[in-house]
């Protein structure tokens, strides 16, 4: 079917070419028996056995049958091909890669970037549980696989230059002093060809993050070289400079920062205190939104002193504004209220809302509302569907209470209770006589039944 491939590898036949890079092809294939869907890896042709790329094709198959980890890409076989080239028949699972994601849709915020990074920790926290550092980072090595209902599934490629930190003999598969891995993602201790330790992926996953939600890399050059010594002599900038296309929450800012530490004791201790810090945020961030209303934006809230005991509340707008607080419910209020008291400076002040205005009361009111300050101006309503009072009804004088005009007591026949009792008992007394005498007339009907 290809020029390089017969139709079979194996007992997987080939049916299509989905990626290729400068090492390895990938083919999709089937499994006869099952029809199983599956990804096969072939390396390239002009490797020789001994070239040091099939070693670490070799040690990409042993590290992550060693792992077995749920989040990363699992492998079913191994084999060789007639030529020597070797290849692995791994899952196939659809879906794409995040650097697909971030082409096709421009940066992530922070939600929807958080689950994608919490699960590359886990596999990460696996793999370096096994001694296993990956070294190669980045969104092309990050497979999101569809699923049916939630976040997608993500699934580590690529570990074929990871490093086994606990076995001496994988350090023949990078000479002294050797650089291996991509310069946009590598750490300085990975640029400088420093022993390693898990400390040097959550660099490069930083890089990762950093990419994602701004679009942009933390240090770009036109060189390689360039680029390393970015990593290596300049700070980081903060993800909010380099890109104002989506908000990036503060929080978001620290834990990318932290990642992106020179000095590895600065950053975060494992991918299990990283992954811990995304989904914490994530969890505070989503609190905050279904609180404002499901709006995600940037906000800083200024402090508001205290006012000292017993002074007024403001509720000028001018005076509201005047400090660092905000008052939001506070209407404005006439100049002209300085001299007034409290109470009435406030009805005038709502009096000038816009809100349905209801006539004085005259009734009652318990407490220290029943009468106003002598000399208070009441607040004089606008015209509304409330009928005004009648002319001819007195109003009492302030402070006076008034008396509710007597009416005269309905009149009512008397009624004897017993004799109620009596009419239910007659009328269920005849409704009974009928029902059995209907009851013998229809009986006598089928039974020929005479009447005595």
């Amino acid at each position: 079917m290809y020029a390089e491939l017969p139709d079979f590898v194996g007992e997987y036949r080939i049916t299509g070419l989905l990626g290729e890079g400068a090492v390895a092809r990938v083919y999709a294939g089937t499994e006869p028996g099952t029809l199983r869907s599956v990804a096969i890896k072939v390396l390239r042709e002009g490797h020789s056995p001994e070239h040091r790329t099939v070693e670490r094709f070799i040690a990409e198959v042993r590290a992550v049958k060693q792992i077995q980890h749920r989040n990363i890409i699992d492998i079913y076989g191994f084999g060789a091909l007639p030529d020597g080239r070797p290849f692995f028949v791994m899952e196939y699972l659809p879906g794409l890669t995040l650097q697909q994601r971030l082409d096709r849709e421009g940066p992530l915020t922070f939600l929807e970037a958080a689950p994608i990074f919490a699960q590359a920790c886990a596999a990460l926290s696996a793999a370096h549980e096994h001694g296993i550092i990956h070294r190669d980072l980045k969104p092309d090595n990050i497979y999101l696989a569809d699923e049916r209902s939630g976040p997608p599934l993500v699934k580590l490629l690529d570990f074929g230059i990871a490093k086994l930190v606990t076995q001496q003999s994988s350090a023949a598969l990078t000479q002294v002093g050797s650089t291996v891995g991509t310069p946009l993602y590598m750490s300085p201790e990975q640029i400088r060809a420093l022993p390693l330790d898990p400390r040097s992926d959550i660099y490069t996953l930083g890089v990762s993050l950093f990419q994602t939600l701004t679009g942009e890399f933390p240090f770009y050059a036109e060189s390689h070289a360039q680029t390393a010594t970015m990593h290596l002599t300049q700070a980081p900038p903060l993800p909010s400079q380099v890109s104002d296309l989506l908000p990036i929450p503060e929080q978001a800012e620290v834990i990318v920062m932290r990642c992106l530490e020179k000095n590895p004791d600065a950053r975060y201790s494992s991918m299990d205190e990283l992954r811990q810090a995304l989904e914490a945020t994530a969890r505070d961030l989503m609190s905050a939104r279904k609180l404002s209303g499901g709006r995600e934006a940037r906000v800083s809230l200024p402090s508001v002193p205290p006012l000292p005991p017993g002074a007024p509340i403001p509720l000028s707008a001018e005076a509201a504004l005047a400090g660092p607080h905000v008052a939001v419910f506070s209407p404005p209020v006439p100049s002209t209220a300085g001299d007034r008291p409290p109470r009435a400076a406030a009805e005038t002040a709502f009096a000038r809302l816009d809100l349905p205005h209801y006539p004085p009361l005259t009734t009652p009111v318990p407490g220290s509302l029943r009468t106003l300050p002598s000399g208070t101006p009441r607040v004089t309503p606008a015209a509304t569907n409330v009928p005004a009072p009648s002319q001819s009804a007195p109003v009492p004088a302030e402070g006076q209470r008034q008396t509710r005009a007597a009416r005269p007591a309905p009149t009512r026949r008397p009624v004897n209770g017993n004799t109620g009792k009596v009419v239910r008992y007659v009328a269920w007394y005849v409704l009974m006589v009928a029902l059995g005498v209907l009851l013998w007339l229809v009986l006598s009907r089928f039974f020929h039944w005479p009447l005595r």
